[in-house]
């Protein structure tokens, strides 16, 4: 004959295998977010993890559910800057850069002779394009000097 003691103990832990443990926060991946974003959740809640503007997602899952368990599966998601195209060669001029990925800048300059025909800098935006679009160099052409009067130029 089983105890009524024991019966109820059983009962509680059967109660609690079966409604499971709650979630932690999920764990912060950088530059995502995650959807809803709350202290804790229910088994059988679901998340999504989405990449900030400017990155986009390599690898791993987006979409998790919580288990039973009440730990979440071991996220694999990486959130990496979008690539802007590479700016090209400047004719008569050089371009400075350290990478092409969002949010870095590049430079331009001229040779002597020429002059900027644009802006200086462009970012890499969200978008991973080039703005302010990249500029060009021109050559510094110069007009006849004026002639003073009884001169000749030579």
């Amino acid at each position: 004959m089983v105890s009524p003691v024991l019966a109820l103990f059983s009962a509680f832990l059967c109660h609690v295998a079966i409604a499971g443990r709650i979630c932690p926060k999920p764990d912060d991946l950088p530059f995502a977010t995650v959807v809803p974003l709350k202290t804790s959740y229910d088994p059988g809640e679901q998340i999504v993890y989405s990449c900030k503007p400017g990155y986009v997602s390599r690898g791993g899952m987006r979409r998790f559910t919580c288990p039973l368990t009440g730990m979440w599966p071991i996220n694999t998601l990486r959130c990496v800057p979008r690539v802007c195209p590479f700016a090209g060669i400047l004719e008569n001029g050089i371009v400075r850069y350290t990478s092409f990925e969002y949010p870095k800048n590049i430079s331009f300059a001229c040779n002597p002779g020429f002059f900027l025909n644009g802006t200086s800098s462009s970012k890499c935006t969200e978008e991973g394009k080039w703005s302010p679009d990249i500029p060009a160099c021109a050559r510094i052409t110069c007009p006849p000097p004026p002639v003073p009067k009884f001169a000749l130029l030579k």
